[in-house]
This record gives structure tokens, sequence and C-alpha cells, in this order.
């Protein structure tokens, strides 16, 4: 389990919940987690036990289950979430998510109870959340803009490429245009041998008797 806090917003019932969750585990405690719901302050604990009972309930490892829970809680489609307050005491509340299995069917995954925390927090979690969000968005354009570096650097590797292929394939082209030529030129010049009659070969020989004379 990473050390440092997650900073998630979960829409849930048309409502944003500002959920953050410190991922410092201790002898009792997975994590503890804070959340904000647009007026209440809310705080509380996933202890081992909690966790093994859904654990065992789920059949998962203890690895990968805390690795399921930190997924969860960092809102993955896989889950779905509540907040629900509970019944004559508007001081305590659960928090569950929920993994979907099949289609619509759905299984508890994990609950957190949590209380009432009078703690004045709102500016702060409004804060962390966007700081978070900001990090979170940086880190895509970082990536998006890696990506691109590398996509142009391919781009650009790739018409060198292309241009030194054209490069040589003309080269190549008029290599076998010229040894076409000459094979040609040389294929007339024999044919023009061949056609040569012993009448026309006596007449030039005469005739270059003739000049040595």
């Amino acid at each position: 389990m990473e050390k440092t806090p997650s900073m998630t917003r979960f829409n849930i019932n048309e409502k944003f919940l500002y959920v953050k969750v410190f991922w410092q585990p201790n002898e009792n405690d997975l994590f503890n987690i804070k959340m904000y719901d647009g007026k209440k302050a809310w705080s509380g604990r996933f202890s081992y036990e909690f966790a093994r009972k859904y654990q065992e309930r789920l059949d998962e490892t203890e690895e990968k289950y805390q690795a399921n829970v930190k997924e969860a809680l960092r809102k993955d489609p896989k889950f779905i979430y509540s907040f629900t307050l509970i019944p004559d005491d508007n001081t305590s509340a659960t928090f569950s998510w929920k993994k979907k299995i099949k289609g619509t069917d759905t299984v508890v995954h994990g609950c957190v109870p949590v209380h009432r925390d009078d703690t004045k927090e709102t500016r702060a979690f409004i804060l962390d959340f966007l700081l978070a969000e900001n990090q979170d968005l940086r880190k895509t354009v970082e990536s998006v803009n890696m990506r691109n570096a590398e996509l142009a650097a391919n781009l650009d590797k790739c018409k060198k490429d292309l241009d030194k292929f054209v490069g040589i394939k003309t080269s190549l082209e008029l290599s076998f245009y010229d040894k076409f030529e000459q094979l040609l030129n040389a294929k007339k010049k024999r044919m023009r041998l061949l056609e040569i009659t012993p009448h026309d070969a006596t007449t030039n020989v005469n005739n270059i008797e003739e000049e040595i004379i």
C-alpha cells in the first residue's frame, strides 16, 4: 500500500462526495478515511478485521483484496458506490462499494463506517481535490506529450527511410536502364554483323586491300 493520500470525487445520487484516503496501515487499520458531502465532514477507518471478513467472503487473497480496495477507492468503473445515513442517528453513516459481477449482479466488496467530523475542512477538502486532479491532469498531459514526441520521431524516421528507399529505387532503375540499353545495343550490333552476306564480306575485304595499296 502506498503512503501518499489519494483524493477522489464520487457522484452518488447526483451529489458529489469528496473522499480522502490515508494509505498508512497500522497494526489495526488498513486505511483511514475522511470525506465531505458538500455540507458536512465525515471520518472513519477500515480495520483489518473488516478487511478479512470481506476478503474471506469474496475468496480473495489478502494481496488481491487490498489491490482491489485501492482500485475501488480511486473510482473504478467495475464498482458501484453508496453513502447511507444511519436511521435515527445523523452523526453516523456508511460508505460502501459493490463490485459488478455479471450483468446487473453485484456483491458488496467493502464498507466503511464513518462519523460526523466537526473539524472545518470544507475549503481544504476542495483544494486537496483540485490539487490532486490538477496533478493527475498534468501527468496525463506529460504522458500525451511524450507519446506525441515519440510519434513525431517515428514519423520523421519513416519519412527519412522513405526518401532513402526512393533514392535507392531510382538509382537501381537508372542502373538497370543503362545495363538494358547496353545489352540492347550489343544485340543490335551482333544482329547487324549476322546480317552481312559473303559477297558483302568479300567486297569489304577488297575495298580494304585497295585502300592499303
